[in-house]
């Protein structure tokens, strides 16, 4: 079995400021990724691999107010506005929610907040993985998604 490597955005700063990606490009780049995953075991791994990997919470940020409704497991989410393009940082206790939500930063990162609230796409369909995440984790994946929408409308509202 091959392991893929996918090339996830690094943080140079406080959140991520790369290379910016429309969350269409992004979402097929992930598409191709898990699609490239031979079995189901190949796609758990990247998930887990991608939670690795995501930019965490610092620890003074872990605060009720930044913890995701909904997710049985404890996650934190926490977004910033930089020059008009969202920027999230997540952490969670389980490797599968970190996963999860690091398929959301990842194609959410470096986006107007307008591009990510008008985004309806269903990203577990999309991905091939509605049918091997447990409805508690697609509720706390949903709850997520929910969250970084909350956010950006925040980030809206201010300015």
């Amino acid at each position: 079995m091959e392991i893929v490597k996918i090339r996830l955005i690094v943080k140079p700063t406080k959140f991520c400021m790369p290379i910016i990606m429309p969350i269409i490009e992004q979402k097929n780049k992930l598409v191709e990724y898990f699609l490239n995953c031979d079995d189901w075991e190949q796609k758990y791994m990247l998930i887990i691999d991608l939670g690795k990997k995501l930019n965490p919470v610092d620890d003074n940020q872990k605060t009720e107010q930044n913890r995701v409704q909904g997710c049985t497991s404890r996650l934190w989410l926490v977004g910033e506005k930089i020059n008009g393009k969202m920027y999230f940082k997540g952490s969670s206790d389980s490797q599968i929610v970190a996963g999860l939500v690091a398929i959301l930063i990842n194609v959410y990162n470096g986006n107007t907040p307008e591009d990510i609230l008008s985004d309806n796409s269903n990203l577990l369909v999309e991905l091939g993985l509605e049918d091997h995440i447990m409805p508690t984790r697609i509720v706390g994946f949903e709850s997520a998604l929910k969250k970084i929408k909350e956010i950006c409308k925040n980030c809206i509202q201010i300015n």
